[in-house]
């Protein structure tokens, strides 16, 4: 994937599905600690921050900065 997206396309593109995973799987581990009566705060803390930094990063993408575009101002 790094050779056809580039290392700016890998760190700001892939990277960005990665944590999102992550972040799955920290909240699946945290229910699954909770269920088993266990410590489970700080598991839900990290990944709901991973979560919150996925959808902020991907609502950035999704808009004329982050598609490169630059400023694109309404006439």
């Amino acid at each position: 994937a790094i050779d056809q997206a580039g290392l700016y396309g890998f760190l700001f593109v892939w990277l960005f599905f990665g944590v999102a995973a992550a972040s799955l799987a920290l909240l699946f581990l945290g229910i699954w600690r909770g269920v088993r009566r266990k410590r489970c705060g700080m598991v839900f803390l990290f990944s709901l921050l991973g979560i919150l930094a996925s959808v902020a990063w991907g609502a950035f993408l999704s808009t004329s900065w982050g598609l490169g575009l630059g400023p694109v101002f309404p006439l």
